[in-house]
């Protein structure tokens, strides 16, 4: 049974299955498995962070309408509009092993997760309280959650295979029917902060549906229709050219290993036409694949076709904060990746950081110095939680082959 919980509410604003595919072999292999990690040093962190002006809004009394729940059920208070919120709220959660918050932004966020997910991107409470009112502009009847429908209706998105996959690439089911508000966080704050690598990574995905890492001609037709919505219409020539040029691009690509290969065989097991000429197959789009690589490609070279893609990212992030907030948040989590890379090659140390900037970073709160100061902060955090979970797997190991032999003991004892 889960304590009774209170949540703090901001002003709302009116508002086939089919047969594995064979991937296609390159002329240049990159190696994978490696990440490359940039010197950090005394690299200059281009993160701009900048005082939010908030309105003082004089305390007001605070009346919770409580309610109890179950344990199928997630606890919400449904709280007068109108409520200013004071930092200096507290609350009692829990943080054991059922995941909850540990009350680092008051009342606001019941999960552990959706709360460290926000604690390593630097969100304050006057950040989590904006998502609280962009998510109450759909949820205005006091049950805490919104169903998916008004979830995209807030993007200006549509439930079309391109956007089917997101609750489940943030760790929600796939065919999650509502939302409670740390859904909607994690949801937000993940897609928002996305590179625009992980932004088609995801898309590939969705349309890769036998997941053999390559698109055939019939998954990259679907991936290209996907991105046509009713937003986004006047792009369709677009991804249609785009779409040509990929598939042409493939074609190329295997005629010429192809050229390639006859070279290298025997004349006599050449597939020769009446001319003598080599034959090269250039049988339409049937034979297209296109991978991760091509896509990445393509988005650089076609950007007004897969505009729409990108539209999606920026409606998670209008819906909530704007686009410039998010985009910094973006650009100091990969900031922090760095560090944390660099922390992983160098047993957990951090990269040198000066005497004059850890002053410049105390004095001068929203300087490049302190931002500096803020991603190893960051860092720290998530290295410590990558090497917590990785103890926590090896133990899981250790005790399941303890496990195995004490089982194999037991009937090598029976049989004896």
């Amino acid at each position: 049974m889960v304590a009774n919980s209170e949540r703090v509410s901001g002003t709302p604003k009116n508002g086939t299955t089919k047969s594995a595919k064979t991937r296609k072999k390159r002329t240049t292999s990159s190696s994978k498995g490696h990440k490359k990690t940039a010197d950090v040093g005394e690299t200059d962190y281009d993160v701009e962070i900048q005082a939010e002006q908030q309105p003082k809004t004089p305390p007001q009394k605070i009346q919770v309408k409580q309610r109890s729940v179950d344990g199928s059920s997630r606890n919400c208070s449904a709280i007068p509009a109108g409520v200013a919120v004071s930092d200096e709220i507290t609350t009692t959660t829990f943080n054991d092993a059922g995941g909850f918050a540990s009350g680092h932004y008051g009342m606001l966020l019941e999960t552990k997760r959706a709360e460290q997910l926000c604690k390593s991107l630097a969100l304050q409470k006057r950040h989590v309280v904006a998502l609280y009112r962009a998510f109450k502009q759909e949820e205005q009847l006091g049950t805490g959650e919104i169903t998916t429908g008004e979830f995209f209706t807030l993007l200006h998105e549509q439930p079309r295979q391109l956007t089917k996959g997101l609750f489940e690439e943030v760790g929600l089911a796939r065919d999650i029917k509502r939302l409670h508000f740390d859904d909607f966080v994690l949801c937000v704050a993940t897609v928002a902060t996305w590179s625009k690598s992980e932004l088609l990574h995801y898309a590939f995905k969705q349309f890769d549906v036998d997941d053999s890492g390559v698109m055939d001609s019939r998954e990259l037709r679907a991936f290209c229709e996907g991105l046509k919505n009713d937003s986004s219409f006047y792009f369709a020539k677009n991804v249609n050219i785009a779409r040509e040029k990929l598939a042409a691009r493939d074609r190329k690509q295997q005629n010429q290993d192809s050229s390639r290969h006859l070279n290298q065989t025997s004349s006599r097991q050449l597939n020769k036409g009446p001319s003598g000429q080599i034959q090269i197959d250039n049988n339409g789009e049937e034979k297209t694949l296109v991978d991760l690589e091509d896509l990445v490609k393509g988005s650089t070279e076609f950007q007004v076709a897969f505009y729409p893609l990108m539209q999606l990212q920026q409606n998670v992030r209008a819906c909530a904060l704007g686009e410039d907030f998010w985009a910094r948040a973006t650009v100091r989590r990969q900031h922090v990746e760095v560090v944390v890379n660099y922390m992983g090659l160098h047993s957990g140390k951090l990269p040198p950081i000066s005497f004059v900037t850890r002053i410049v970073a105390y004095l001068i709160p929203f300087s490049q110095a302190y931002a500096k100061t803020l991603v190893h902060q960051l860092a720290v955090l998530k290295y410590a939680e990558e090497q917590r979970k990785r103890q926590e797997e090896a133990k899981t190991r250790a005790e399941a082959k303890a496990q195995s032999l004490a089982q194999i003991e037991e009937e090598g004892k029976n049989r004896n």
